[in-house]
């Protein structure tokens, strides 16, 4: 049975060009304030997650907005997991972090397995996670 467990939302450094290209996608500095302006970085640790499951069905129920740039690690070592484009690592429990827009700690993160309760976004990254650079893509 795929248990998660969340381990963390952080605060994230937008670049200045991340703004430009939401606003070149968008043409709406309110919505784009709101997008970026709510932006996190969360990790969660994954436990006997099925080879055929998808990150990309985690999603909190305000939005329609779901995991973005996920980066998977040994959920021991913490040194990075190889992994196929869009596809999971082989190891079946794993931590992964991933951008999520409109990030709301009020509100669960649903999941097929489950909703995970979430925690207000803390101040920076772990060590771990530092290397990550967020990107604008829509």
């Amino acid at each position: 049975m795929t248990r998660i467990r969340f381990i963390g939302a952080y605060g994230v450094d937008v670049p200045e060009g991340a703004y430009t290209a939401a606003m070149d996608c968008h043409d709406d500095s309110e919505y784009v304030a709101k997008e970026l302006g709510s932006l996190a970085l969360v990790e969660l640790e994954i436990f006997d997650m099925p080879a055929t499951g998808s990150i990309s069905e985690f999603k909190q129920p305000h939005t329609k907005y779901v995991p973005y740039d996920e980066s998977y690690f040994d959920a021991t070592t913490f040194e990075p997991l190889r992994h196929p484009l869009y596809k999971l690592p082989a190891a079946g429990n794993f931590r992964v972090a991933f951008y999520l827009h409109f990030y709301d700690p009020s509100e669960p993160l649903c999941t097929p397995f489950g909703s995970v309760q979430v925690a207000p976004v803390v101040g920076p990254p772990p060590s771990h996670l530092r290397g990550k650079s967020y990107e604008f893509w829509e």
